[in-house]
């Protein structure tokens, strides 16, 4: 088309051509090329070019051709306002000096990092991946010879001659797992039942592989149960724990992270008693529980009951003062004192009482009062 110098349109897409030459082709304003063969394109000399579309349709039924660019550079195409070049094998792209320019979309372009571009925060803010203009890979810049110059990097930029920090790496991560009976792995969202080495492959907000792998061990949940059946006086203590009532109880400790032991309680409180109260007045002095008691006050006598508790007897003793002809009488203890009937009775005023003494003498009594 060398000699066609005022051409203005031209649509050669779907086609096997490998170069295309449109030097002489000054007047061109609009030049579709998608779905070629093409490697690069030189359009220094269409300055009057505004769109542009070079990309390619992938899986298309009119031809199996793709163009290949490596780099396009655009920067003297002044007048551009479209540029279509999705689909391709873009490296560098320079778009600089193109103020008209406002539609953009190159995206699926893998090897593609940095875009030069004179003002980064206008097209940082118009050609976005929201709107399909870039990948998320992608970034602008006022000079591209600064990027990633690492190739290990995913975002490793064959365009860039001094590294800018920017470089992006596939992360690696292990988690190790320990569970009983199974496991909800909520990155992928499959149960597992069995131990072993679990992998993932993620892609990252930054476009980077993310390899997670999950370390799992199940282990599996077993229950023992031990029962204690006891009876106690008032209260019974177990591992931190007072029980003050007859029922049963369970206790739970955890030994392992699955296993549990249980311990069943069958607890019954028999109680302490108390067996008697017992009021009583006497002369001199009062024989109780084999002890000798002579002065008045109140006496507690703590024994046990027939289920081994305690049992208490309580004694309010009152000592009367002996009589002179008491006092001067040979000293004799008080046996029993007994009512008129002959049963025995606690001391009470005001009614005869008969008062045996342990020599065998009988005193018939009343203390009036």
């Amino acid at each position: 088309l060398s000699q066609n110098i005022d051409l203005t349109y031209l649509h050669c897409g779907h086609n096997p051509l490998g170069s295309l030459d449109l030097s002489n082709n000054i007047n061109l304003t609009t030049l579709i090329c998608f779905n070629n063969d093409l490697t690069n394109i030189n359009l220094v000399n269409n300055i009057a070019l505004t769109f542009l579309s070079c990309g390619n349709i992938v899986n298309n039924t009119w031809s199996n051709y793709y163009n290949q660019f490596t780099s396009l550079d655009i920067s003297q195409n002044t007048a551009l306002q479209s540029l279509n070049c999705p689909n391709n094998q873009l490296t560098s792209l320079d778009v600089s000096n193109n103020t008209a320019l406002t539609r953009f979309y190159v995206s699926n372009n893998p090897n593609l990092y940095c875009i030069d571009v004179d003002d980064v925060d206008w097209a940082d803010t118009n050609w976005t991946v929201a709107n399909g203009s870039i990948d998320s890979t992608m970034y602008f810049s006022t000079n591209c010879s600064l990027g990633c110059t690492d190739s290990l990097a995913c975002n490793y930029s064959l365009a860039a001659i001094t590294d800018d920090g920017s470089c992006l790496y596939s992360s690696l991560d292990t988690i190790e797992v320990i569970s009983c009976d199974n496991y909800l792995w909520l990155t992928n969202g499959l149960l597992y039942d069995t131990s072993g080495i679990y992998t993932e492959f993620l892609t990252a907000s930054n476009g980077c592989d993310s390899v997670v792998s999950l370390d799992l061990t199940v282990l599996n949940s077993t229950d023992t149960t031990y029962s204690i059946d006891t009876s106690v006086c008032e209260g019974f203590g177990l591992n931190g724990y007072y029980y003050s009532i007859s029922a049963t109880f369970l206790q739970e400790f955890p030994i392992t992270q699955c296993d549990t032991h249980f311990i069943e309680l069958n607890l019954d409180i028999i109680g302490n008693t108390t067996k008697s109260y017992d009021t009583i007045a006497v002369e001199g002095s009062y024989l109780w529980n084999g002890f000798t008691l002579t002065e008045s006050g109140n006496y507690v006598f703590s024994t046990t009951n027939v289920q081994g508790c305690d049992s208490l007897v309580n004694l309010n003793l009152t000592i009367l003062a002996l009589t002179s002809l008491q006092e001067n009488s040979t000293k004799k203890e008080l046996f029993r004192i007994t009512d008129l009937f002959g049963r025995e009775t606690a001391y009470r005023k005001n009614t005869p009482l008969f008062y045996i003494y342990d020599d065998g003498t009988v005193e018939k009594k009343i203390i009036i009062d």
